[in-house]
């Protein structure tokens, strides 16, 4: 079904929500049938919350990280390189989990 838009008089496919020219919205009853199931599908869906709380545990997790390898690096002053190992490899391994779930959610 084609119409024509009302703001720019191009014609417009039937299965557009919008005139694909100037953005004017289409008026409902001359939107198709299987465009409006799609619209409501699309307005219904409910975003997981799951993601957002694994994001920001991650981000939570590259703080720590970060900021253990930042003192790691300055226990490079006091010459005592066991803590500075240790340190170090914890900051690392808790920075890439965090980088891990940041991006897998």
């Amino acid at each position: 079904m084609k119409n024509i838009c009302e703001k720019c008089g191009h014609e417009i496919d039937g299965n557009a929500p919008i005139c694909m020219y100037c953005g004017t919205s289409i008026s409902e009853s001359d939107i198709n049938q299987e465009t409006k199931s799609r619209m409501e599908i699309i307005a219904n869906k409910k975003e997981p919350t799951g993601g957002t709380k694994i994001k920001a545990v991650g981000a939570g997790l590259l703080i720590i990280g970060f900021i253990a390898d930042i003192v790691s690096m300055f226990l490079i002053i006091s010459n005592d390189f066991s803590i500075f190992n240790g340190l170090t490899i914890f900051g690392t391994i808790i920075f890439l989990i965090g980088i891990t779930l940041i991006h897998n959610s």
